[in-house]
């Protein structure tokens, strides 16, 4: 997620599509952080069209970075999780 943000605060902040993302992306960090604080409680939450297109791009943006990086065994593990 962090890179997708990174992204976002380099774009135009004035484009209405910018900021739709960026709600969203917030909406997705919440998300997630009450899944992640949810450990061993069975937690359900569902994710609209537009988060799950967040979570897609942020994936995504994560695989190009990691195949930038020099091929090793954690490298590997972790494309293999995206």
């Amino acid at each position: 997620m962090a890179l997708f943000e990174q992204l976002l605060q380099r774009a135009n902040c004035l484009d209405e599509k910018v900021l739709f993302a960026k709600e969203t992306t917030q909406y997705v960090k919440q998300k997630l952080q009450a899944m992640k604080n949810s450990v061993g409680v069975s937690y359900l939450t569902g994710f609209d069209s537009n988060e799950k297109i967040v979570i897609r791009q942020s994936m995504l943006l994560y695989t190009i970075e990691l195949l930038d990086k020099p091929p090793g065994p954690q490298r590997d593990k972790e494309l293999r999780q995206c």
